[in-house]
């Protein structure tokens, strides 16, 4: 039972870096799409 959670853990801190990874992903190309609009828009 303890390996089992112990994994669960790990596979949970997996995911939410998996996730925090996406996250700034997303907002790295929310930023660059906002500063191409800018630049077109110049």
């Amino acid at each position: 039972p303890g390996q089992a959670t112990r994994r669960q853990r790990e596979e949970a801190v997996v995911r939410e870096h998996a996730e925090a990874e996406a996250r700034a992903a997303a907002e790295a190309a929310a930023e660059a799409e906002a500063e191409a609009a800018a630049a077109e828009a110049e």
